[in-house]
């Protein structure tokens, strides 16, 4: 957890000051920057401002765990009736839980409406990951999260604009768990992040086993880079804590879809309390 307690208020008054359980299902928050939200493929870290505060887009993984959910079509019907494609822009999935040809159907659905569709990698193959990467070109996919591969990547990646963010730190030694120095990390982030055709890296900051917030703190000082902080992020506090430094993106986890969070049953009402909470 979180070592600096924080208060935040939403339109309305409610304060916020207790951590929600976090599920694998993912709702996924991308942390970007006004004048950046539509590029998507820019390594430079950009740095403007409304307000004093950093712009936030939510982007909703139809996931859970490792694998795309059995409903993520209904649950995409769903999305798609409750918001435009300007109020909720990023939709994706994970390669794996359906065949390739219904994740095809999926994807196309989500670009056909007009949204930017992410896939994240699931599964450490290389294999597993030269596929999600065509799959990403096949489909026109905005973002590839995740994966360690990068050279067999990037070679399919090159020249499609496609944003890709592949994982850093040591995620084999526990499931679920980021291993490795603060140092050695921020090292390999500032290495992968240098790497043509990588548009920055993917963090799971808080699911490290040491100290999370040094970690948190010690890569958003490396100048130019964009880091996606993947899971975990199951606070107001915490968000803020990303914010703070200045992350270019992060997760949400499914409080939304588990209707944790202090808003109303539905699922238009939890995104909405996000979205009221991130902007």
């Amino acid at each position: 957890m979180c070592a600096r307690p924080h208060l935040s208020r939403i339109p309305g008054g409610a304060l916020l000051t207790a951590p929600l359980s976090y599920h694998c299902i993912q709702l996924h928050v991308f942390h970007l920057w006004r004048g950046a939200a539509h590029n998507c493929t820019g390594a430079q870290r950009v740095t403007s401002r409304e307000n004093g505060l950093h712009v936030i887009i939510t982007q909703f993984m139809l996931t859970d765990d490792e694998a795309t959910v059995p409903g993520a079509f209904e649950v995409y019907d769903e999305v798609a009736r409750t918001f435009t494609a300007e109020e909720l822009p990023y939709v994706g999935f994970k390669n794996t839980g359906h065949p390739p040809s219904a994740l095809r159907r999926l994807g196309r659905r989500i670009v056909g409406d007009g949204r930017k569709l992410v896939i994240e990698v699931a599964g450490g193959h290389e294999s597993a990951e030269r596929e999600a990467a065509g799959l990403a070109v096949e489909l026109g996919a905005a973002l590839l999260i995740g994966g360690v591969h990068t050279t067999t990547v990037r070679e399919i990646l090159r020249g499609t604009g496609i944003g890709y963010y592949p994982a850093v730190g040591d995620l084999t030694t526990e499931p679920g768990r980021l291993h490795g120095t603060v140092d050695g990390i921020v090292r390999q982030a500032r290495e992968v992040g240098a790497l043509p055709d990588v548009n920055g890296v993917a963090l799971h900051g808080y699911r490290y086993a040491g100290d999370p917030d040094a970690l948190l703190h010690a890569i958003a000082q490396v100048d130019g880079l964009r880091v996606v902080n993947v899971g975990s992020v199951d606070s107001a506090q915490r968000i803020e804590e990303l914010r703070i430094n200045e992350f270019w993106a992060f997760t949400i986890g499914g409080a939304v879809l588990d209707h944790t969070l202090p808003a109303g049953r539905t699922l238009a009402q939890q995104l909405r309390w996000v979205l009221a909470v991130t902007h």
